[in-house]
């Protein structure tokens, strides 16, 4: 069947659960992506496909599981005790300027161990890590943050403490000059004190992982719906517009089906008695 793109994102505030999409490039949503994993699009699969057009698509480990949310849809859950997460590849960008965004929902488990959300190792030693959206977990609750290595030196936003069993959308913006900033469900919790200038440190031994840490072989104990990152800071207004019902699917662009109509035709003077049947569209 041919497809025509629907003109706008999808315009509900449920999920598009069920309904084929594909990355709205009209929205300012699309601007910068590096990659972009919504579970919505890989349901049932053992590959997290890549929307952003950069064909990073992600493989599993451990045994990662398929699950429901009524506000979010399909996500997929990871636990640490099983050593879960998703490999996306070995990706050395952005370098002057990142936002990071993970639509999770927490877990009720305990753990000591530095697992995350999205991130990247740098080193088996300091700075330890390129940048991330991170958990720690204790019970009761996560203490969750962001962080970058700026030019060999961490920098972190500190520690915010999330619910369990909670959705949250994470946000974590940096550029160049800037505070590293943190977003918990569009609302700003952390920035750091000073100013960072410098490029992200990268080590390409590494790849980006989704829902686990190298660092310490830790998963975190959530379950992810959408999985973000951005070569360059979201504004305020633009984090806050990833979590407002209105707009937080304005980057899911549905394909629609196109509809085909048919017309009568006058048969030719040799079929007398027929109508020949033609397809417009």
């Amino acid at each position: 069947m041919s497809l025509l793109l629907a003109k706008h994102g999808w315009p509900y505030r449920k999920p598009p659960t069920g309904v084929p999409f594909t990355v709205n490039r009209d929205s300012e949503q699309a601007e910068g992506l590096v990659g972009w994993w919504p579970t919505l699009g890989s349901r049932g699969q053992n590959v997290l496909r890549d929307y952003s057009g950069r064909a990073r698509n992600g493989i599993f480990g451990g045994t990662p599981i398929h699950i429901t949310n009524a506000e979010l849809g399909v996500g997929i859950q990871f636990e640490d005790v099983g050593g879960d997460y998703i490999n996306v590849g070995a990706i050395s960008e952005p370098s002057n300027a990142i936002t990071l965004v993970s639509w999770v929902r927490t877990g009720s488990g305990s753990q000591d161990d530095f697992g995350v959300y999205v991130g990247k190792q740098v080193a088996g030693g300091p700075p330890y890590l390129s940048y991330g959206l991170r958990e720690s977990t204790s019970v009761g609750g996560a203490q969750s943050g962001f962080f970058v290595t700026i030019s060999n030196v961490f920098r972190d936003a500190g520690q915010y403490v999330l619910s369990a069993n909670t959705v949250y959308c994470l946000v974590g913006t940096w550029r160049s000059g800037d505070n590293l900033r943190y977003y918990v469900n569009g609302v700003q919790q952390l920035v750091t004190a000073a100013a960072y200038s410098g490029t992200i440190t990268y080590n390409n031994i590494y790849p980006t992982l989704i829902g686990r840490s190298n660092l310490d072989n830790a998963s975190v104990n959530a379950t992810i719906f959408d999985t973000r990152i951005y070569n360059r800071a979201l504004t305020v207004e633009q984090a806050r517009q990833l979590y407002d019902p209105q707009t937080r699917w304005e980057l899911y662009r549905p394909l629609i089906p196109r509809r085909r109509y048919y017309v009568a035709a006058a048969a030719p003077a040799a079929t007398v008695g027929h109508l020949a049947l033609l397809g417009v569209g």
